[in-house]
């Protein structure tokens, strides 16, 4: 019903519920405003009999209202299938000619790939920049050849990793471990069977994968039998294949290639099965983050060098942070078990895709900074790359730390009424919604509570009824819990109020790490690095880093990318640097690409992780504003620094 471009206009509009200007999707998609007003007019068409409504005013810009029973049906009707059979987006397009290319027997020429792209040559040609640096990372290289066109130059090994690594990243969202997608790329081949006889060996030999593993090795699987098809064999040496056959996983990946050979009429050779026993050795188990089960004798016997550089790791991470993570055993395990998985598939190139990394970024961007200084100390120790998929899963490792030494630093109340019930029960649960900070241990009646007043341990009694006590301080409160109390609450157990005003003043610690100067608005830079060198030059003309920082950003953001998703991007150094910390922010007058994302606000953190004590709390700071599409539209909205400041509490 819709083109691919109509589709991406559609899904900005719906997933991002707010008004977009025109000019804003013309640069999403790479086109002209023209072009988008044509889209837009077309679309307004062909839901004409629809109840779903496509509103557009003049100078204000355009959103769409789609009721809730049209909800289900209209994000099928949006939904952006993989490799589109005519790419509109640059990135899609190099992605397409990558494929022709790992696809072609000989060569390809420029005219032929304009032709079934319906794009100019010169266009062909500015992508062909962005494939031979898509390529450069896996070691591929493009041979021109003058009159015949352009190949790819690379072993069988690296061309199937770089088509799984495609495929992984176009499906890796989808909920289905087959869909109709990956039906499509793989015509012709029992991607049902294949997944049957994984079920059964994992049944076989007691172990289960992710989802995002199994389907990673059903997609690794699917690739060895088209192109063993197609006549090319993959080699592995001599000396490689002897260790892996010692792994225990060599067994599990003989036997499924037995099963791929009989079912298939195939014949998998010793260097195959070596790559399933990669993937098996590497692959991220369901139950691999049950710590309890695990005793930290046995982790240092089954790899004593991994468990010294981590434990020596997580020892540094805690006595920078302030976070007790060395002591936290479910932490040292998962981190441990994940670790040795993901270790093991740097060094063969097997990328585990994270669906979830943007949200992962922008959600807890603290855990992810510590995973960042985390992964780069063991690239450094073990000579690998930590993809940045893989970052975002060890963020979670300590995500969930930070989470349960919340939970064990949570306020304990206890609440009495007349009868310990009914009204109380209520009270509960209104005090739960508006206080998950702190635990209610414990529900009395005031006769009760009186008996056994000193033996109670609490840091507060929420009281429905007249009650005292020296020992620990009582709050009187309505069974209805009205605004009243609930400042009365807050005040006891010392939590900061935010202010009617929505800034930053009561409830932020971030206003303490920002000066007026370092904020810029309105900004002509139209380039990441320019923008960075611009923010990098006013924090050091007022003192707050030294020589070396601009530098140390370009490094970080050449390392991962620092997009945190709702146009919001975070650059900072790594450690070091920093004279004293700040919050810079620039705002340019046009969006700027970051990466593969478009870029409106970007925030620099000069600040270095072994010497803040606020650095957690900044960036949970950070994550409110980021997540908040009201207080982004504001700060895109000023241009007056003042008004923009008061925003932050300033």
């Amino acid at each position: 019903m819709f083109t691919f471009r109509e589709k991406i206009i559609l899904n900005e509009l719906y997933n991002f519920k707010k008004c977009e200007k025109i000019s804003d999707l013309a640069q999403k998609c790479n086109v002209t405003s023209r072009t988008i007003i044509n889209d837009i007019d077309n679309i307004k068409s062909k839901l004409r009999n629809s109840k779903i409504k496509l509103v557009t005013k003049p100078g204000v810009g355009v959103w769409i209202y789609v009721p809730e029973e049209n909800r289900r049906k209209f994000e099928k009707d949006i939904n952006i299938s993989i490799g589109p059979s005519n790419p509109i987006l640059p990135e899609e397009r190099v992605i397409w000619i990558i494929k022709k290319l790992l696809d072609a027997d000989g060569f390809v020429t420029f005219d032929e790939i304009a032709e079934e792209l319906y794009v100019s040559k010169s266009t062909v040609v500015k992508d062909f920049d962005k494939v031979e640096m898509f390529l450069d990372r896996y070691g591929a290289k493009l041979y021109k050849k003058q009159k015949h066109g352009t190949k790819v130059i690379a072993d069988e090994k690296t061309i199937r990793i770089i088509k799984a690594d495609i495929l992984k990243n176009a499906v890796s969202k989808h909920g289905d471990i087959i869909d109709d997608e990956l039906r499509d790329v793989f015509y012709g081949i029992d991607l049902d069977m294949i997944k049957q006889i994984l079920i059964e060996t994992e049944e076989e030999f007691n172990y289960l994968l992710s989802d995002i593993s199994f389907k990673g090795l059903l997609i690794h699987l699917a690739i060895s039998l088209k192109r063993i098809w197609q006549g090319y064999v993959i080699r592995m040496n001599d000396e490689d294949l002897k260790v892996l056959m010692a792994k225990d996983e060599w067994k599990i990946a003989k036997v499924i290639s037995d099963k791929i050979n009989n079912s298939f009429k195939i014949e998998m050779g010793d260097s195959e099965i070596g790559y399933i026993t990669i993937h098996l050795a590497g692959a991220k188990l369901q139950n691999d983050v049950e710590a309890e089960k695990f005793d930290l004798n046995y982790l240092n016997r089954l790899d004593s060098l991994l468990f010294q550089n981590l434990m020596a790791i997580i020892q540094e991470v805690s006595k920078e942070t302030g976070f007790d993570f060395a002591n936290d055993k479910k932490l040292f395990t998962a981190l441990f078990l994940h670790m040795r998985q993901a270790i093991n598939r740097a060094k063969y190139n097997i990328n585990l895709k994270n669906p979830f990394l943007n949200e992962i970024k922008r959600e807890y961007g603290y855990a992810y900074i510590i995973a960042v200084f985390v992964c780069r100390k063991l690239n450094l120790i073990y000579k690998i790359n930590v993809s940045d998929d893989e970052m975002g899963y060890v963020a979670l490792h300590f995500a969930t730390s930070i989470e349960r030494f919340k939970s064990s630093k949570k306020k304990k109340a206890i609440l009495i009424c007349a009868t310990g019930m009914g009204t109380s029960q209520l009270l509960f649960t209104k005090l739960n919604k508006e206080f998950p900070d702190v635990d209610i241990v414990d529900i009395l009646s005031s006769i009760k509570a009186e008996k056994i007043i000193d033996k109670l341990s609490a840091d507060i009694i929420l009281s429905t009824v007249p009650f005292k006590t020296d020992r620990i301080p009582v709050v009187y409160v309505s069974p209805l819990l009205t605004e009243g109390d609930i400042k009365n609450i807050k005040q006891v157990i010392s939590e900061p109020q935010k202010s009617d005003q929505g800034t930053l003043k009561h409830k932020y610690v971030l206003n303490k790490y920002m000066d007026k100067r370092c904020i810029l608005l309105n900004i002509n830079e139209n380039r990441k690095e320019d923008v960075i060198k611009l923010l990098s030059n006013q924090l050091m003309k007022y003192g707050y880093v030294k020589d070396g920082f601009y530098g140390s950003v370009l490094k970080r953001e050449e390392y991962s990318s620092t997009y945190i998703g709702n146009y919001v991007a975070l650059p900072h150094p790594y450690e070091g640097f920093v004279i004293k910390p700040l919050i810079a922010v620039a705002v340019p007058k046009s969006p700027i690409q970051w990466g593969n994302h478009i870029v409106k606000i970007i925030i620099m953190a000069a600040l270095d992780i072994s010497a803040k004590k606020d650095f957690r709390k900044i960036f949970e700071d950070l994550s409110d504003i980021i997540n908040d599409n009201k207080t982004i539209d504001r700060l895109l909205k000023y241009s007056n620094i003042d008004e923009f400041s008061e925003i932050f509490g300033i």
